[in-house]
This record gives structure tokens, C-alpha cells and sequence, in this order.
């Protein structure tokens, strides 16, 4: 049982750093602009240079005060003054310059010159921001104009440049997304400045996005990933709703499992990545039965995806890291909003306010989805679990083992109750200049359950006639972080974060018939009654999985030189974790543990020349348990030609060690009637199996012939030498309700297996800017196989959710400034396992594997047919006062395809009286319309 109170106890003593770092930086946080008394001012200077700082002087005391402009030296001021005399902040100015002053009889105050000895050198450090909700913008690239030198932005937007000469310099800022900046800028000698530049978003209709490793940025940049901007989270997905998670089947080298909201990253499984929120692991990030993502898509800023070969300050996985950030209180799209469609409502509060007089100044948003299925259960969707809730034959048979083969079953009654929601919350507070505190919080959680009342229409069968089932889900999560950011210097900035994320997931299934509960077949008023109570006195299943894990970060930033930056970190880590798989399908399995990980990484970022960048680095992770020091270390090249003769084109080459401390495993749902195909949990590495591991080498590239135009390649490949997998020969292996004593350690139930993935990728990108039209055309070939122990006889096979082709075409054109058009295309050819999943993992190791002329024991073999589908939608701003009504129509499957999910098999008796299988189609929804309203002021 997991000891709540303990980790509680040990995450708040774990905060204690970071709530004495915010006091502290609160009692820093002054106002720079208020008396202190009558006679006296407080005044705050970050490497103004002098000059600015006489003039706010001059401008906020009234002083009487003259000087000659030729005297004023090349001198930055770093100073806190907090309750003096005008005369006392001019002395606290002019400390350290060569200036000095005289005051006349008449009062006024003159400055004068003194000798000084010429410097040769100076520093520069400031931040970029986002010119409309000064938000720091991460990764923006400040270069020199004249290519000698540069920085990226780091998390909180600062960046730093060392051993300037003395003088004017001419910078150029660029982000993507973003007009570039350029500004001429004055580094004093022997001293510091520091400035901060805000950028205008590119006036696009759809922000661009981002290929991994590759931004159009001058040369000198660092390696980034990809991202999607917020106004790509909340386009509208397939399920007819905005979808924070669905939205990155937008990126290359993304396929998701259909129609579900699970995918995978560049061939990998689908625990081979790791998806966060503002940094923090979500170890449930789906709803309504893994259909939809866990998060309102309104409360969502901006996703980053990193993919093979990324740098070891992100993490260890496998795959790639997802991490979705949290909106701030942003008012410049209004203060409230409210968002309605046929599946779900969506609201958000921003507000924007100062603490008191000359306080810190805070930005709130709160955010909440929640479904409507009890007042409006949408058409389509009910028809989509009414079809696929059907009592599957072969694993009813199986199940049961003394069902008739020649069965054939028909529901009667269905009943469905949906039931999710999600509460967003963040703050951010900035104290000064130099000290700013991020807080956000998330609760969801995810309820489907599920009742089947059927009837054996065979009319020669001799079995049961009458099936009662169940199935009830229960997924909960709650994540709290804080992060503090300080600049404690024009070279060295630090971030100290801490978070508590919890997981809790319980499932039940119920399943009987009219034999095993000794009543009639009859079908009386009552008996669907009888038959549910009867179950649930005759079986329990408890399939639990809960998770609490919480974490201590520092993060440090430290700028060499102009062509040398280094970055470190260091975490520790504590899982208190239970796992409980107690179904009567399979043996049962427990673990009740905690864990403890310390983590550390190191990354150098070298400018070898103007146009060549190098990241090298290593992540350090020790496992407690094992007495052991895992390293992971990892490489990048980086090449930007920003003004050759064919235009802009960029090539990065990475990869590295990727380990992977906590895994995810999917039990197959072997429930004859289960609408949710596996039950998934979490567990930590324990001593007695591997840690998995896997070889990255990454190649990406970028070409833009002309501001209009992008092309953007992308290859991987991946060798995983050791990958866990669940072991379901040793699971199955006993007799049916036969209670032995369940699994305790992982390596009873969890085996390791091998595996490679290889692909490509190619995009384009062409933009009409004159008529607000932009086309988008991608396609991507990826191959991913895996070894399978003591299954498929002992042959490679392809993963589950791999999409060996898929081709996506997108348009959007804005004709008029509020009205926008969207015809999407996306086909999918390849696919494989093309039965249940269940069939595959259960019913190849029975004894009798074959059935008719179908086994499961080739999975590659079962090819898909070609999923093809066409959208189109509409959208119109509608301007009502100081309010925006935008509604939007889209029209899913506008061709009305009935798209193979996979195949089950249906037992029929032929004119001779032998029996025979005919393969049955599992399909999605035809034509699906989809009408949103949503309105903001």
C-alpha cells in the first residue's frame, strides 16, 4: 500500500529551497519608481547604461542636474539604491566611472570628467520576449551582425554574450514565428549591459511548425525541437473537437494508433516516449477511453516534441519527450472565454495584476473541460461503441471453455456512461528583473463504463443464450510544479523547480451467462437484472496501478564565451509505486515498491566557426537499487547557410545512448466486449530485469529557396539492444480461476526483447501571403520491427502501431480577414496486425492457434486495407461589441469511407456441417459533422 503521508512529507521538505529562494527574491523585488519618504527614492539598475540612469534620475527626482554629452563614459550601472537622498542615488551612479560631481551654490548639480584608462572589452546579457505577453521566448537566437559570436535564449528567455569589444554592435534576433529584430546596441568597457528586445509575431494565418533540430535561424544557433504553436493545438481534430494531444499528427514522423489517442515517435513503441506537462511526467494523458487527449487544448501554449537524437538535458527515454506548456494569464485575447462543442465545454479566466503598491506583478489562468454526454450523447460516437461493444466469439470461447464454437451473439442492450473532466491552473510571478516564479497545477480524471446485455441467436448452438459483461475504468491525475527562475548574473542563469505528479488507475470487468447463473434462458422482464447480480457476487477482478513520483531540480546556464556555453543539471527522483493485475483471464501479478533515482547531465555548446555548432554532453543517472552509474552520452553537429546562392539551408547530425528507468506496459483486454483494447500501467525498473536501451543516429535538414517557401527532410535510425516487453506465455499460464500465488518480482512476467527502426520524412511548405493562402503536402516511410520471445516463432515482426506509408495535404486559406477554409487529406498504407490485438497476444498460445484458415501467429502478414480520409471546415469571427463569436463547421470523412480498423472472426456452419470462419471488418464512423461555438471578451 503506498505510503501517501511519506511522500507528501518528503516532497513539501524538498520545497523548502525553493519557498526561502521566493522569499528572498520577493524582498528583493522593489519598486523602482516609488519614494521610500518625501526626501527619498528607491531605484533599481540591471546594466542600464549610465547615461539612462541620469535621465531616470533626473526625470523621477526633478533634481536639478547638467552635464556635458561628450563626457559620458562607455559605463553600465549595476546598482540597488532603496531609500536615499537624490544626491545618494547620483553617487551610487557615478561609483566606478570616470565621472564625478561639483555642486554650485545655486543647487545644481554638474558633472565633470576625470582621466581614465581605455578598456578594451565589455559583456552583454538580456532577455527576448514576446512583445504582446512578454512571456520569455526560449531558444531565440541573438546573433552578432558581423558572424564573430551568438547565444540562444534559455528557458526564461536569457541570453548571454562575453568579451565584447568595446562600442556599438549590430545584433539580429530571429525565432520562428517572429519578425526578426535587429538593433544597434553600445557595450561598455570593463563592464556590463544589459537590455531586453521584444519580438512581433509573424502576421501568418497558421504559425509554422517546427522540424526537429532545425529552426531557420542565423549561424551559431543550438540544436532545437519540434513544436506546435497554440493555434495549431486547438484546430480541430477527427474526434470533431480542438485536441492538445491529436494535434501532433501534424508532425512528421508522429503516427497515432486508430482512432485512438495513443501514437508513437519515429518507429518507436508506445512506451518508448515520455509525455509532460510544464515538465512534468503524465502517466495518463488520454480520455474517453483513450479517444481523446487528457488536457484542454485552451489551456495549452505551445508543444514541444523532441525525437531521435535529442540533447541529454531533456531526458531518458527510449523514443522522444513530449512536453506540453500551460498558458499564462494572457489578455490580449480577452479575459474570458467560453467554448462549446458536441462533445465537450471549454472555459478559461486570464487576469493580470500587481501585488499591492510596487509589489510583484502576477498572471493567473484558469481553465476547465468537461464532457456532456448525461445532457447530449453525441450520434456518431454512440454508433462507434454500439458497434464495436459486441461479444467477440473466439475470445468468448476461449474464455468460458464450454462455449459451443458454432455461437453467434447479438446485443440486446447497451449502455455507455462517459464521464471527464480537466481543471488547468497557472501563475506566474515576476518579482523583479531578475527573479520570476512559475506555479501550475492539473487534476484530471477519466471515467467509462460500460454494461452488454446479449443474446446466442444460433439456432443449432447447444451453449449459453443469454451474456451479461461489464466493463468500468477509473483514471485519475494530479500534477502540482513550481519553478523558479534567476538570472544571478550577466553570465550565469539558474532554474530550481520541484513537482508532485500522481497517477491512479482501477479497472473491474464482469462476465457471465444464464448457465453458469442456473436460471432460464427465457427472456424475462428481469433477467439482464438477475444476470448483473449474479456476476458480481461470482467474479472480482481488481486491476489497479497508481503512481506518486515527486522531484528536486536545479538547472544552471553558464555562458563560457561568445562561442562556448555550458549547461547542467542535477535531479533527484522518488517513485512510490503499486501495481496489481488480478484478472481471470490472466495470473495474477503485484508489486508495491518505492525507488529512488539521482540524475545529472552536462551539455557544452560549442561555435566552431560562423556557420558550424557542436552540442556534446552526457546524462549520468544512478540507480539506488542497483549500485550502478548509467551513462548516456550524446552528440550534435549543426550547419546554417543563411545566404547561399540557392537560399537559406540547414543540416543537423545527433545521436547518442537513450536509457529508459520507467516503463510503460499494455496488457492486452482480452473482455470478449471491451471497448478499451489494453490495460496500461507504470512500474520503475526493478533489480531483476534490464534497463532498456537504444542507439540514436539522427540526420535532418531544411531548405528554403525563398521566404515562401520551406522543405524540410528528416532520417533516423534507431537499434534497441533491450526493450521490455510482457511476457504473456508465463501470464496465461495457468488454469482457468486458478489462484496461485501471483508475480512479485518483474522478471516472472516481463522479458526483454531487441529491436531496430529506420525512416524518412520529407515536407513542404509553400505560402501565398497576397491571397492568405497556405498548402502543406508531407510523406513518411517508417519501418519498425521487434523480436518477440518465445512468439511468432521467434521472427521479427512489426510493432502494433507502425504506419510504414503515410501521406498528409493540407490547405488553409484566409480570403477575408475572419474567415478561414481547411481541406485536409491523409492516407495510410501498410498497416499490420490487422486482428484484435487480443487475438495475437492470447489465442497464438493456446494450443488450438488455428481457426480455419487463419492463425496469429504472423501478425506482419495481416495487412490493413488503405485508410484514406478527407476533412474540410469553415470558420468565422463575428465581432459582437467587446466580444468575438467564432463559430466553426467541419465536416469529417467527407467522402463517407467506411475505414478498416482490423478484423475479428465470425464462426459459421457451412451446408455440409463443417464449421468455418469469415473474416468480419471493425470500421470507423462515415461522413461525421461537427459544429463548435466559441466566444471570448
Amino acid at each position: 500500500m503506498l505510503n501517501r503521508a511519506s511522500t507528501y512529507t518528503g516532497c513539501t521538505i524538498w520545497m523548502l529551497p525553493l519557498l526561502f529562494v521566493l522569499y528572498t527574491s520577493q524582498a528583493e523585488a522593489q519598486n523602482t519608481d516609488a519614494k521610500a519618504s518625501p526626501d527619498t527614492y528607491s531605484f533599481i539598475f540591471k546594466g542600464e547604461p549610465i547615461e539612462y540612469a541620469l535621465q531616470q534620475l533626473v526625470k523621477k527626482t526633478h533634481m536639478d542636474l547638467i552635464y556635458d554629452p561628450d563626457i559620458i563614459p562607455e559605463h553600465s550601472v549595476f546598482s540597488k539604491v532603496q531609500g536615499a537622498s537624490p544626491e545618494g542615488i547620483l553617487r551610487q551612479i557615478l561609483q566606478d566611472s570616470p565621472l564625478d560631481f561639483i555642486q554650485l551654490s545655486s543647487g545644481t548639480y554638474v558633472l565633470i570628467a576625470a582621466p581614465r584608462k581605455k578598456a578594451m572589452t565589455g559583456h552583454l546579457s538580456g532577455r527576448v520576449i514576446d512583445g504582446q505577453t512578454g512571456q520569455p521566448l526560449a531558444g531565440a537566437n541573438v546573433m552578432l551582425a558581423d558572424a564573430s559570436g551568438g547565444a540562444v535564449t534559455s528557458g526564461n528567455g536569457h541570453f548571454s554574450i562575453p568579451e565584447l569589444s568595446s562600442g556599438y554592435h549590430e545584433l539580429t534576433i530571429t525565432y520562428v514565428g517572429y519578425q526578426a529584430v535587429r538593433d544597434t546596441v553600445w557595450v561598455p568597457a570593463n563592464a556590463s549591459t544589459s537590455l531586453d528586445f521584444s519580438l512581433a509575431m509573424r502576421p501568418i494565418m497558421v504559425e509554422p511548425i517546427v522540424v526537429d533540430g532545425i529552426r531557420k535561424r542565423l549561424p551559431a544557433s543550438a540544436p532545437l525541437s519540434s513544436g506546435l504553436s497554440s493555434a495549431q493545438v486547438q484546430e480541430a481534430q477527427i474526434t470533431g473537437t480542438a485536441d492538445a494531444v491529436k494535434s501532433l499528427d501534424a508532425i512528421s514522423g508522429i503516427s497515432f494508433s486508430l482512432p485512438l489517442a495513443d501514437f508513437n515517435i519515429q518507429g518507436g513503441a508506445s512506451g518508448d516516449h515520455q509525455l509532460r506537462l510544464d515538465g512534468v511526467p503524465i502517466y495518463n494523458p488520454v480520455s474517453m477511453g483513450r479517444m481523446l487527449g487528457a488536457f484542454s487544448p485552451w489551456a495549452i501554449d505551445k508543444i514541444t516534441i523532441n525525437k531521435a537524437g535529442f540533447g541529454a538535458d531533456i531526458g531518458s527515454r527510449l523514443s522522444g519527450v513530449v512536453n506540453l506548456q500551460q498558458d499564462v494569464g494572457n489578455t490580449r485575447n480577452r479575459n474570458l472565454m467560453f467554448q462549446a462543442n458536441t462533445l465537450n465545454l471549454n472555459a478559461r479566466f486570464d487576469q493580470e495584476f500587481t501585488v499591492g503598491k510596487g509589489g510583484p506583478s502576477v498572471k493567473l489562468m484558469l481553465a476547465g473541460r468537461g464532457n456532456i454526454w448525461r445532457w447530449y450523447q453525441d450520434a456518431a460516437l454512440r454508433r462507434n461503441f454500439s458497434n464495436w461493444d459486441q461479444l467477440d466469439p473466439l475470445l468468448t470461447i476461449h474464455l468460458l471453455q464450454d462455449e459451443d464454437p458454432e455461437s453467434i451473439y447479438t446485443a440486446r442492450d447497451h449502455d455507455y456512461d462517459i464521464n471527464y473532466y480537466d481543471l488547468h491552473a497557472t501563475v506566474q510571478i515576476d518579482h523583479n528583473p531578475f527573479h520570476q516564479t512559475d506555479i501550475s497545477a492539473y487534476y484530471g480524471k477519466n471515467e467509462l463504463k460500460s454494461d452488454l446485455f446479449s443474446e446466442n441467436t444460433a439456432l443449432t448452438s447447444q451453449g449459453a443464450q443469454l451474456f451479461y459483461s461489464a466493463d468500468n475504468y477509473d483514471w485519475q491525475n494530479t500534477m502540482v510544479h513550481m519553478e523558479h527562475h534567476w538570472i544571478a548574473s550577466p553570465r550565469l542563469d539558474a532554474n530550481f523547480s520541484g513537482y508532485l505528479s500522481r497517477h491512479r488507475f482501477n479497472h473491474s470487468y464482469l462476465f457471465t451467462n444464464n448457465r453458469q447463473a442456473d436460471i432460464s434462458h427465457s427472456l424475462m422482464d428481469n433477467t439482464q437484472d438477475v444476470l448483473k447480480q449474479y456476476a458480481h457476487r461470482s467474479t472480482s477482478t481488481a486491476d489497479k496501478n497508481a503512481m506518486i513520483q515527486s522531484a528536486l531540480k536545479l538547472n544552471l546556464n553558464y555562458t563560457v564565451a561568445k562561442s562556448y556555453h555550458l549547461a547542467g543539471g542535477l535531479r533527484g527522483t522518488h517513485f512510490d509505486y503499486r501495481f496489481n493485475l488480478s484478472d481471470q483471464y490472466y495470473k495474477s501479478a503485484r508489486s508495491d515498491n518505492r525507488s529512488f533515482l539521482i540524475a545529472g547531465f552536462l551539455q557544452n555548446h560549442f561555435m566552431l566557426s560562423p556557420n558550424l555548432n557542436l552540442s556534446a554532453g552526457s546524462r549520468f543517472t544512478f540507480v539506488p537499487s542497483r549500485d550502478l552509474v548509467f551513462a548516456e552520452p550524446r552528440f550534435s553537429f549543426k550547419y546554417d547557410a543563411p545566404d547561399s546562392p540557392i537560399g537559406y539551408y540547414s543540416a543537423k547530425l545527433a545521436g547518442g545512448i537513450y536509457r529508459q528507468f520507467v516503463n510503460q506496459f499494455d496488457v492486452s483486454n482480452v473482455g470478449p466486449s471491451s471497448l478499451v483494447p489494453s490495460l496500461r500501467f507504470w512500474v520503475p525498473v526493478d533489480y531483476t530485469t534490464t534497463v532498456p536501451k537504444a542507439y540514436h543516429l539522427a540526420l535532418s535538414g531544411r531548405w528554403e529557396p525563398a521566404e515562401s517557401w520551406k522543405v524540410e527532410l528528416e532520417t533516423y535510425y534507431k537499434w534497441i539492444p533491450s526493450r521490455l516487453m510482457l511476457n504473456y506465455q508465463m501470464l496465461s499460464d495457468f488454469g482457468l480461476y486458478d489462484r496461485m500465488a501471483p508475480y512479485s518480482q518483474q522478471e516472472e512476467f516481463i522479458t526483454s526483447s531487441k529491436g531496430y527502426a529506420y525512416g524518412a520524412s520529407l515536407s513542404a511548405h509553400k505560402r501565398f501571403t497576397e491571397i492568405g493562402l497556405e498548402l502543406r503536402g508531407s510523406y513518411q516511410y517508417s519501418v519498425a520491427k521487434q523480436h518477440y520471445p518465445r512468439s511468432f516463432d521467434h521472427y521479427y515482426q512489426p510493432l502494433p502501431n507502425n504506419q510504414p506509408h503515410k501521406v498528409d495535404a493540407t490547405l488553409h486559406w484566409g480570403p477575408v480577414p475572419d474567415l478561414k477554409l481547411l481541406l485536409q487529406w491523409q492516407g495510410i498504407w501498410g498497416r499490420s496486425w490487422g486482428f484484435r490485438k487480443a487475438y495475437y497476444d492470447y489465442l497464438s498460445i493456446r494450443k488450438k492457434s488455428r481457426y480455419g484458415d487463419h492463425t496469429f501467429t504472423n501478425p506482419g502478414g495481416d495487412r490493413l486495407p488503405l485508410f484514406a480520409q478527407l476533412n474540410a471546415g469553415i470558420s468565422y469571427r463575428l465581432k459582437l461589441g467587446k466580444a468575438d463569436l467564432n463559430i466553426r463547421f467541419d465536416a469529417f470523412n467527407l467522402l463517407d469511407r467506411k475505414n478498416v480498423l482490423n478484423w475479428w472472426l465470425d464462426p459459421q456452419t457451412t451446408n455440409k456441417g463443417d464449421l468455418s470462419y469469415q473474416r468480419q471488418r471493425r470500421v470507423m464512423n462515415g461522413l461525421r459533422p461537427s459544429l463548435s461555438l466559441k466566444l471570448s471578451y
